[in-house]
């Protein structure tokens, strides 16, 4: 019986201490600190965009990983969608455009292919700095664009047929909510 009590007063004493800690942290605002997004760009892969019978035509695609907690998923950007998130960013927010990070160009020196390894492997570095920054700067949570961009689309094939009609109804929906 001695030994139970003195189990019992032990876990009270744990409870207690937990109890005491959960009220700092409350006090604090730590108690609904969510654990943070991290995103990277670790690699880049050519693709093809061809699809049956069609010409190919290959293009860049940087791997980007992101993990918050112990979820972590992977999606595949080109350059040009990096563009519309800029792009959508600026025109959406006009306080956040003035804090946006840079864009790496989308200019490349002249003679140079943009599959050269060079060019490639520092366009992947300043996109993810790129990425790193705004991360930082944004909630991503509260961010529909970011979030949207950054999204776990669980295996699916995300294909942009007209790429033209896809901005002009992005803008459409946007222009419906007011933010455009």
């Amino acid at each position: 019986v001695e030994e139970l009590v003195d189990e019992l007063r032990t876990v009270e004493e744990q409870t207690e201490r937990l109890r005491s800690v959960s009220q700092r942290n409350s006090a604090l605002g730590l108690d609904s600190i969510e654990p943070p997004l991290v995103v990277t760009v670790p690699t880049l892969e050519m693709k093809n965009s061809a699809s049956a019978g069609n010409k190919e035509k290959l293009y860049v695609a940087y791997l980007i990983s992101v993990q918050t907690g112990n979820v972590q998923w992977r999606l595949a950007r080109r350059f040009s969608e990096f563009y519309t998130l800029h792009a959508l960013l600026r025109k959406v927010d006009k306080k956040l455009a003035a804090k946006l990070p840079k864009l790496p160009s989308k200019r490349m020196k002249v003679g140079m292919s943009k599959f050269n390894p060079k060019f490639t492997l520092e366009r992947r570095e300043k996109l993810e700095a790129y990425l790193i920054a705004l991360v930082d700067l944004v909630k991503v949570d509260d961010n529909d664009i970011v979030d949207d961009f950054l999204n776990f689309i669980e295996n699916k094939r995300l294909v942009i047929h007209n790429a033209e009609f896809d901005l002009s109804h992005l803008n459409n929906e946007l222009a419906l909510l007011g933010k455009k």
